[in-house]
C-alpha cells in the first residue's frame, strides 16, 4: 500500500436498553457484536500492524434498571502493534432506537489525561484521538448517562451503537538488504628466492653480476704465495646490477706482488636484493698487477 497503511475493522461495543421496570426508568445492557473486537491487520512491505482492544469484542458498557440521571462507566484498553505512528480515530456506527435521544456520552483517554468526547450520543461524530506510538497502549474510559429529565415515554425503550476504531499509518521503512563484506586484500606472494651472483676474476680483484638489483658487500683472505704482503683494502663500485670488487695494496705489497708468480687471494661478495634474500660466492684469484 502506498506510503500509508489503514488499519481498520469493526470494534464494535452493544449499547442497548431494553425493557424497563418501574416509573422513569430504562435499562441499558450491552449486545455482543457479530465481528470481533480485534480489527483487521493489513500487511505492507512485509510488516503487520494491529489495533485490538482489551475486552475482546465484549461490550464497554453494562446496565440495569437505569433511572433518571443515572451513569455507567466502562474501561478498555486499544493496543497498536504497527513499527510506525499511528493516526487512530474513534467514529460511533449504527446508532439505532428511541433512547438514543436521552443519553449522553462522555470519552476519556486516560493514558493522555484527555477528554475526546462529551455531548449527546446521537450527535456524536468521529473523533480524532492522540497518535498511538509503535507498540503502545491507551486507556479510554466511557461514560453513559441517562438525561435526568427523561420522559415516561421512554420507558422500555432500546439504543444501540457500535465503536469503530481505524488505524492510519506509514508503511516502515524497507529492511536494508544485507551487505557482503568485501574480501580482505591478498597479499602478494613472499619473495624466498636468493639471487644468483657470478664472480668472473681481473688482475687486482674481481667482477660480482647480480641476475637483480642488489646491495653488494666484499671481503678478501690474507694473500698467499709470497711472504710480508700486507692484507689488502676493498673498494667496492656498484653499476646497476653488477659491482667491481678492487683489491688496494700499498705500494711495498706490489713490488712483492709483481715479483711473485704464485701470489693469490680468495675474494668473498655477498649480494642482497630488495626482498632481503641473499647470495654469497667466493673466488680465489691470481694477483698479477
Amino acid at each position: 500500500m502506498p506510503l500509508s497503511s489503514v488499519v481498520s475493522g469493526i470494534a464494535a461495543r452493544g449499547l442497548i436498553a431494553a425493557l424497563a421496570t418501574g416509573a422513569l426508568a430504562a435499562s441499558l445492557v450491552s449486545q455482543r457484536p457479530e465481528t470481533p473486537a480485534t480489527l483487521q491487520t493489513l500487511r505492507t512491505a512485509g510488516a503487520a500492524g494491529a489495533i485490538s482492544d482489551s475486552r475482546g469484542g465484549d461490550a464497554i458498557v453494562r446496565a440495569s434498571d437505569m433511572r433518571g440521571g443515572d451513569s455507567v462507566t466502562g474501561d478498555v484498553t486499544m493496543r497498536w502493534s504497527g513499527q510506525t505512528p499511528a493516526s487512530v480515530v474513534l467514529a460511533p456506527r449504527g446508532l439505532s432506537g428511541s433512547l438514543a435521544s436521552a443519553l449522553g456520552v462522555a470519552v476519556d483517554d486516560l493514558t493522555t489525561g484527555r477528554h475526546v468526547y462529551a455531548g449527546s450520543l446521537a450527535e456524536m461524530g468521529a473523533v480524532q484521538l492522540d497518535d498511538f506510538a509503535p507498540g503502545s497502549s491507551h486507556d479510554f474510559r466511557f461514560t453513559v448517562t441517562l438525561a435526568p429529565d427523561a420522559p415516561d415515554s421512554l420507558q422500555g425503550a432500546a439504543a444501540a451503537v457500535r465503536f469503530d476504531w481505524t488505524a492510519t499509518a506509514d508503511d516502515p521503512p524497507p529492511t536494508p538488504a544485507p551487505t557482503t563484506p568485501a574480501p580482505p586484500p591478498v597479499a602478494p606472494p613472499t619473495d624466498t628466492t636468493p639471487p644468483h651472483i657470478r664472480l668472473v676474476a681481473t688482475k687486482l680483484g674481481v667482477r660480482a653480476t647480480c641476475d637483480e638489483a642488489c646491495t653488494f658487500r666484499a671481503s678478501s683472505s690474507r694473500v698467499t704465495g709470497v711472504k710480508h704482503v700486507k692484507k689488502p683494502k676493498l673498494r667496492v663500485k656498484v653499476s646497476g646490477t653488477s659491482a667491481t670488487v678492487a683489491l688496494a695494496f700499498d705500494r711495498k705489497s706490489l713490488k712483492l706482488l709483481k715479483k711473485s708468480r704464485k701470489a693469490q687471494a680468495i675474494v668473498t661478495v655477498v649480494a642482497v636484493d630488495a626482498a632481503g634474500n641473499r647470495a654469497t660466492a667466493a673466488k680465489r684469484i691470481e694477483l698479477r698487477p
